[in-house]
């Protein structure tokens, strides 16, 4: 497994080995709930230092994933009629 550094600007974060860190206070961010908005599937993440969030296409993140040769997150959501 590389020592790289994958950036994820929507997040202001940066995913290196097994932690997605903050890019402002380097604490490790959290990734919350899984929802489904705007015809996507969307990953909440918080810092635990700063509190910062933000959220991410699963896409996304499951491309990052992938480049480290992790298995992908699974989508899981309940679409409400």
């Amino acid at each position: 497994m590389s020592n790289k550094r994958i950036h994820i600007p929507k997040l202001k974060a940066y995913y290196e080995l097994h932690d997605i860190r903050c890019t402002h206070c380097q604490n490790k961010m959290l990734a919350g709930v899984q929802y489904y908005a705007m015809k996507t599937i969307w990953v909440e993440f918080s810092c635990v230092g700063c509190a910062r969030g933000g959220d991410v296409e699963l896409k996304e993140i499951n491309a990052i994933l992938k480049q480290f040769g992790f298995n992908p997150i699974r989508e899981r959501y309940v679409v409400s009629k």
